[in-house]
């Protein structure tokens, strides 16, 4: 039994070792073309962030048994509308290329629509941090996207929280007087 299977490589092994230089003629081309292939390809960086969303609001913990939508209901939903609209986004662009307040409105849209294209924010993993992700040529601008996204959010988070607090004790002050 054994006999056979080393009787068996050994024939395959005189039978690679007769076509080699096809092998080599094939191996070699295919070798140049793929690190040609590679060597050309733009070299891409991304930055990324991670961004703790507390779900236990002001305005949640007050509506708790009164609302009628889940306490989960679209957080990484609103995250990505709220970082990803039109006015952000605008913002954001105008911020890293001083040039785009000159554009037209369709070529502002393409940039805008380009920029929306290079960002992707994975969704929350039941931890309630969220990742924002930066696709670009240039590290320093990856880095500084990443960064100036988190910023605006954090900034409309606050005034955001603000008003919560303010409706929540409103809401609270109601309930009471009822």
């Amino acid at each position: 039994m054994a006999g056979s299977i080393l009787g068996l490589l050994y024939d395959q092994a005189r039978r690679i070792w007769f076509y080699r230089w096809l092998i080599v003629l094939v191996a070699v081309p295919l070798f140049a073309g793929a690190a040609f292939f590679i060597m050309r390809m733009p070299k891409i960086y991304e930055a990324y962030a991670q961004v703790f969303v507390d779900r236990e609001t002001a305005t949640a913990a007050a509506a708790e048994h009164v609302s009628l939508v889940g306490g989960n209901f679209g957080s990484g939903y609103v995250i990505q509308k709220t970082m990803l609209n039109d006015n952000n986004l605008h913002a954001l662009l105008f911020r890293i290329n001083p040039v785009a307040r000159n554009m037209d409105r369709g070529a502002l849209a393409n940039a805008t629509a380009g920029l929306r294209g290079r960002i992707r924010i994975d969704p929350d993993q039941g931890d309630g941090f969220f990742q924002i992700h930066y696709q670009y040529t240039d590290p320093v601008r990856a880095r500084d996207v990443v960064k100036m996204l988190v910023d605006g959010f954090i900034n409309a988070n606050l005034a955001r929280n603000r008003v919560e607090l303010e409706c929540a004790v409103r809401f609270l002050d109601r309930q009471i007087a009822a």
